[in-house]
């Protein structure tokens, strides 16, 4: 029988999901606005981060081998968009931030799933909560 816990989806059917992994030693931002700027994520998404927080999806690193790819230009979405691609030869790219105080993140793309695409490969889907700046 299908979990409740696996409705939804990564992003919306159709289109790309972007994807970031923690690098060893290093832990993700407690609150949201930091973690959505450190993404380069759009001023919508910061103020919805501010007064809302978040939930990070945590999802096992095997479940989407060979399902993703490093985000080139044609990734970036939109014209006004802060993301520029990374010319180096990582398997993966990297947040170019604007604020020098802040730490990039590593980033890939894949297509969107419906998690319960994954129920046979995931025994539970984690989830982190990232706090408002109230």
């Amino acid at each position: 029988m299908d979990s409740i816990l696996f409705l939804g989806t990564t992003g919306e059917l159709g289109t790309p999901t972007w994807w970031t992994f923690l690098e060893d030693g290093r832990k993700a931002p407690t609150d949201a606005v930091t973690y959505m700027e450190e993404l380069m994520r759009g001023e919508t998404s910061i103020e919805s981060a501010r007064r809302q927080g978040g939930v990070v999806v945590i999802i096992p690193a095997h479940v989407l081998v060979g399902r993703t790819y490093k985000p080139c230009a044609l990734d970036a979405f939109e014209t006004d968009t802060g993301f520029r691609p990374d010319h180096s030869t990582k398997p993966y790219g990297v947040t170019c931030l604007v604020k020098p105080e802040l730490k990039g993140h590593p980033e890939l793309i894949s297509r969107s799933y419906r998690y319960s695409d994954w129920q046979s490969r995931l025994k539970k889907i984690e989830l982190e909560w990232l706090q408002p700046s109230v």
